[in-house]
């Protein structure tokens, strides 16, 4: 019921807003009117609230605008896995457009590293292939810095390995420009490998 509510007012009142040259989301809202809707506007929060999704609001009584507003990769996955999107389908197409963009990390266990890595193929080669540095993949392979997502993909498509298998060993991702380290679903995992396909 909670995230039917969520998922409607979205629909009806949710924005996306992102920057329109970088294509970067800047964050996402819900607009009410601060003169007539401020239980509204407590209750939408106390629903994010139940969900673990962080909001502020920002309002002007003069114009009556007010906008709950929530912004961070970690609450707009969490967007994602609730389906606060599919009521609204160009919403959605505007959320899935702008999560092709940014450079997404992935953190992936030691045991999945050895798989992705375990080549006759010297780290100058692999850093050709990853298109970075024969330092960044001495990183990589120790586990002091993640693959970002293409980087994988390139890997198991080059020497062949279950890219699914793969994908189960991502501990956490991490979005370019971003210090927060997220550990999304598998569904998620599955949309940002898909959206990237090379």
């Amino acid at each position: 019921m909670r995230r039917g509510f969520l998922r409607g007012y979205f629909a009806a009142e949710g924005t996306i807003s992102y920057h329109k040259i970088k294509q970067i989301i800047c964050s996402m809202s819900f607009s009410y009117s601060p003169k007539k809707e401020i239980w509204l506007r407590n209750f939408c929060r106390s629903c994010l609230l139940n969900e673990n999704v962080n909001s502020k609001y920002k309002e002007s009584r003069i114009k009556d605008e007010g906008k709950i507003i929530i912004s961070n990769w970690k609450n707009y996955i969490k967007f994602f896995e609730m389906n606060i999107f599919d009521r609204c389908i160009r919403k959605k197409d505007v959320f899935l457009k702008l999560l092709k963009r940014p450079l997404i990390y992935c953190y992936l266990n030691s045991e999945y590293r050895t798989i992705i890595f375990k080549n006759n193929v010297t780290q100058e080669k692999l850093a050709e292939i990853i298109k970075s540095t024969q330092g960044n993949v001495s990183q990589i392979i120790k586990g002091n810095r993640p693959l970002e997502v293409t980087q994988i993909i390139r890997l198991c498509k080059k020497f062949n390995k279950n890219i699914n298998k793969i994908k189960r060993g991502i501990k956490k991702i991490q979005f370019y420009h971003s210090s927060t380290k997220i550990r999304p679903k598998k569904e998620f995992i599955d949309l940002i490998f898909s959206l990237r396909n090379l």
